[in-house]
């Protein structure tokens, strides 16, 4: 559980507002995302109906670029990657099947791979955590959001989510109340 001080949740329905609290601590928490988001504000009108969320996104990590992930070493039978980083060498494997087809591609064992290419491979971005964290984010403020609330408006950057669900058509006020939102967080 996150503690309840990264979650304000406004509403005239007092009990649904804590229910809501504990609701986005639990799915924050069970979805790995809570160390991600902080300054979490949330308003929701059952009535109108209107869920709003704002949440300050912390700074995830760089990309992983290709060469934090293998050391490149030119042989006879082409460019050998040795594998430094198992973690992303899924990602690697796509990066180089992408550009240099399948048939290219072999992977000898577990740390080793060879292209058959007689150039050096640019270190190109194989893995982006800001990515994988807005998708995260965005998934588990889903699931937060009342079951039905299909109609979506949402805002992401680097810095924080804005996040306007409904089950009609999203007011303009409801837009401009997620805006004061963000102005009053500092965003």
């Amino acid at each position: 559980m996150i503690d309840s001080e990264k979650v304000a949740v406004e509403s005239p329905d007092n009990q649904g507002a804590r229910l809501i609290e504990e609701l986005t601590s639990e799915i924050l928490s069970d979805l790995d995302v809570a160390q991600s988001l902080s300054n979490i504000r949330i308003y929701i009108d059952p009535d109108e109906p209107v869920f709003i969320l704002y949440g300050k996104l912390a700074v995830s990590p760089p990309d992983v670029k290709i060469s934090d992930v293998a050391t490149m070493t030119h042989t006879d039978d082409g460019l050998k990657l040795d594998i430094k980083n198992e973690r992303y060498v899924n990602d690697l494997l796509d990066k180089l099947i992408e550009r240099y087809g399948k048939a290219n591609i072999l992977q000898l064992d577990r740390y080793t791979v060879l292209v058959a290419t007689d150039d050096d491979i640019p270190d190109e971005t194989v893995y982006e955590p800001a990515t994988e964290l807005r998708r995260k984010v965005i998934d588990s403020i889903r699931r937060v959001a009342p079951e039905g609330y299909r109609i979506i408006k949402h805002d992401i950057t680097s810095s924080y989510i804005l996040f306007i669900a409904s089950e009609e058509p999203l007011k303009e006020e409801w837009i401009d109340q997620g805006r004061r939102l963000l102005k009053e967080a500092g965003a």
